[in-house]
Parts: structure tokens; sequence; C-alpha cells
């Protein structure tokens, strides 16, 4: 799950934002996924410290973001990469439509589970 903020997150509430991420219950891996990295390649940009020069960004923020290890990205952070990138938000996001059971397969195993229940 990516969360965008309007201003920088810290303390308290970074760190509940990142427990409500953490617990969050998801029917199977991440539909969306920053593609930082490939995009920043494509530019010409071979590392997260070099990403971290050219956008003026905190090296761990881009480190993170080149490992694909953020959950969360601050707008600013966003926009110096679009503008460094030279690309839209939407190109650096990469989305995964999660595929679910049709509904009657879920309707069928919820009475087959209250049937053993009783």
């Amino acid at each position: 799950m990516i969360v965008a903020t309007a201003e920088p997150v810290s303390g308290k509430d970074a760190r509940r934002l990142a427990q409500e991420a953490d617990s969050a219950t998801f029917a199977g891996d991440m539909t969306l996924r920053l593609i930082v990295r490939e995009v920043a390649e494509r530019e010409g940009i071979t590392n997260p410290y070099e990403l971290s020069k050219r956008a003026r960004l905190p090296y761990e923020t881009c480190r993170a973001l080149w490992n694909e290890n953020s959950n969360m990205i601050a707008l600013k952070t966003l926009e110096r990469l679009c503008t460094i990138l030279k690309v839209r938000p939407s190109q650096l996001i990469e989305y995964e439509p999660e595929v679910l059971p049709p509904v009657e397969e879920t309707k069928a195993k919820a009475k087959r589970s209250k049937s053993r229940k009783a």
C-alpha cells in the first residue's frame, strides 16, 4: 500500500501510519509498487546515491525507493522524482490488479464452513 501525504510525516504519526499499513489485511501481494529504479536507469541514473544527489532527496529515502522497500511516499518526494526523471507520477507506479475468486465460489465456501460448525 502506498500512502501519499501532502506534508512530511514524522514521529508518532509516521509510526502509527506504518503500523496501520503493516496490520492491514490483503488478499494477495501488494498491487501497487513504485518502479523508481527502472525509470531512473532509463534516464542514466545507475544507483540510489546518484538519484539522491540529482533529486536533492535524503539518501535513505532514495535507497528505500530504489530497492522497493518503501510503503509510503510524500507528495514532495514524488514531485521531485517526476521532475528529475521527466515522467508523470503514474509512470512511477505500477498497478497489478488483484484476482479475486468468483462470488459463487466464495458463497459456497461460506456455506460449507457454516454446515461444519453446526
